[in-house]
């Protein structure tokens, strides 16, 4: 998939967990993409793989040299114990500045964790304006995102010339935002005199 394929290029990326309650970060190095998977190691001291175990949900961001950021979300799942050293080995393999760090007898420390279902986003900040397209591997790829105008809407016209990125067009009967261009900002919201506008249900998950 393009998108994973794009992460693994960008390679160290900022990993999100939980813990009590707290939000840790780290950057972590993706080490392969197979069968539509990201694949990744830590060591089974560390905090980062006790927060893996507590919850797997984990929130991915990288950015790469053109500006184009991309996020996902996804459960990290463990490698099954029989396939363990395989994937130790490719990742290996993969990655040879990592046997400058462990030794053959000190690889077995590390866990290879796997995401094989996710969705997220890819914001090409390159773009004038910018814009988003919205994935997800292993699952369906659910309803668009950011804001969106409802049935109560007059047609004023107040919100279109306060886009930034004039991704509010007229319609009819209802005005509608391009996903794709909505910067999530909510200055339309402000202004709209009817609280027309809101965000679509799949923005309440802190996106």
């Amino acid at each position: 998939m393009k998108e994973l394929e794009q992460l693994r290029k960008i390679k160290s990326v900022v990993f999100s967990t939980s813990w009590k309650n707290e939000p840790f970060s780290r950057i972590i190095d993706l080490m392969l993409v197979e069968d539509e998977s990201l694949f990744f190691v830590t060591g089974r001291g560390k905090a980062f793989y006790r927060q893996l175990k507590n919850n797997p949900v984990v929130s991915i961001t990288g950015m790469d040299e053109n500006y184009t950021m991309i996020r996902l979300k996804g459960e990290a799942k463990l490698v099954s114990e029989k396939q363990m050293d395989t994937y130790r080995q490719k990742i290996f393999e993969e990655n040879p500045s990592l046997k400058s760090i462990y030794s053959p007898s000190q690889r077995d420390i590390l866990d290879v964790f796997y995401i094989d279902s996710g969705h997220g986003d890819l914001f090409e900040l390159n773009n004038h304006p910018p814009t988003r397209k919205q994935f997800s591997f292993g699952l369906e790829l659910s309803a668009p995102w950011g804001y969106e105008i409802g049935k109560a809407c007059i047609r004023c016209g107040r919100c279109v010339p306060l886009c930034c990125t004039e991704a509010i067009s007229s319609g009819d009967p209802i005005f509608t935002i391009d996903s794709s261009l909505c910067l999530e900002c909510g200055k339309c919201v402000e202004v709209c005199p009817v609280d027309a506008i809101s965000l679509a249900e799949n923005t309440t998950d802190g996106r």
